[in-house]
């Protein structure tokens, strides 16, 4: 994800239950800290919310240390 400052990557995840494939299905947002550390910071249902503002995930990479 660009212009954040940090290295941070989002996946699209399906969900199986709902029937809609990755498009409607679960986004993770997650940042690599180590060869062998990936923090996940957060994760949610796309038919929730469209996208998750730069300030939120700023916050959830900061408060993880």
């Amino acid at each position: 994800m660009a212009g954040l400052g940090y290295q941070v990557f989002k996946v699209r995840l399906p969900n199986r239950s709902a029937q809609r494939g990755k498009s409607g299905g679960f986004r993770a947002i997650y940042q690599e800290r180590s060869g062998r550390l990936v923090l996940l910071l957060l994760i949610y249902w796309k038919t929730e919310r469209a996208d998750i503002p730069d300030d939120v995930i700023i916050r959830a990479i900061e408060e993880a240390g």
